[in-house]
């Protein structure tokens, strides 16, 4: 693919979706009562897809039932409970062990795809040799104010990934939304916090390879201020430098991997400024302390005691807000 495609979506991908293989969907939730609703119905309208299995962590507002809703009309979703909060990994082992498919595609409660998004990614599995395909998160933050920091941050992360894959480096996928070859995963340790960077880091060994997908656009939404967006960066790298201490491999994030790369941090750097303008230097600078504070914090937890599961992030869970 071309770095134009990396820019502008352009839509270098297979055509059609497989329709041979068996695809399902696994969704992670708690307290997702804002979106739920409409990930759903979004996904209801995905005729592939065979099944999809919610696993909701100790949920206490309407999230169950709003599944259970779901479930009465579409028979291919099913709610599985776990009564209380047990960590994403446990939740994920639970997809893991429900999904008896060809291909697995993990989406997060509180994001929304676009419509074409899930066969875009399917469609990457005709190629024999693919193992993983991760989406593009983009957030729907406005752009002014702490906004510019969301923008800042994703097309960071969307272009170093992409110009790791061009050379290929890149053993990472986003957790926002990716799929799998369903025989290459296993279930996690139930400690473990990126779950996404660890089910990359082994699915990368097995000699398959990992690509993104630039037109399988996934909406997010992220931490509005700087106190939650502390909170979130911490726990991220406290889970990249567990998955270096399981794996011996640094994942292959910016925040992590910025000096083994240089050329690609270095092409980075330059297309976020292409996007964000003159902005870039100030919100930049705001991102890199917020980053640099999480990272004292993340040592200093990951030194102790690990606190999971991980407290929410409110500010991340209406999309329409």
């Amino acid at each position: 693919m071309s770095r134009k495609a990396a820019t502008t979506g352009s839509r270098d991908f297979p055509s059609q979706a497989p329709s041979t293989l068996d695809v399902a969907v696994g969704i992670c939730v708690y307290n997702e009562e804002k979106n739920i609703g409409r990930l759903l119905q979004l996904l209801a309208a995905v005729p592939f897809i065979r099944r999809i299995v919610v696993v909701s962590s100790g949920s206490t507002d309407e999230t169950n039932l709003i599944v259970n809703q779901r479930a009465s009309i579409d028979p291919r979703i099913s709610l599985i409970v776990q009564p209380t909060r047990l960590g994403k990994a446990k939740a994920v082992n639970s997809v893991i062990q429900a999904c008896r498919s060809d291909i697995l595609v993990f989406i997060a409660g509180d994001t929304l795809p676009v419509a074409e998004s899930v066969a875009s990614l399917v469609k990457w599995f005709k190629d024999p040799r693919v193992g993983a395909v991760s989406a593009r998160p983009v957030p729907v933050n406005p752009k002014k104010g702490f906004g510019y920091v969301a923008h800042i941050m994703w097309s960071a992360h969307w272009h170093y990934l992409w110009y790791l894959m061009q050379s290929g480096k890149l053993a990472h996928v986003s957790g926002e939304m990716c799929a799998f070859l369903s025989n290459l995963l296993m279930p996690i340790p139930n400690d473990i916090i990126n779950e996404d960077a660890y089910l990359a880091r082994l699915a990368g060994r097995t000699g398959f390879r990992i690509l993104l997908d630039p037109a399988a656009i996934v909406h997010i939404k992220a931490p509005t201020n700087a106190s939650e967006l502390i909170d979130q960066r911490r726990r991220v790298l406290a889970g990249h430098k567990q998955v270096l201490r399981r794996t011996g491999h640094f994942p292959t994030v910016l925040a992590t991997s910025w000096w083994l790369f240089p050329f690609a941090s270095f092409r980075t750097l330059q297309a976020v400024f292409r996007e964000v303008g003159l902005k870039t230097y100030v919100w930049g600078f705001v991102l890199l302390l917020c980053e640099l504070t999480a990272g004292v914090l993340a040592s200093r937890i990951f030194g102790g005691k690990l606190h999971l599961p991980w407290k929410p992030i409110a500010s991340t869970k209406n999309l329409a807000q």
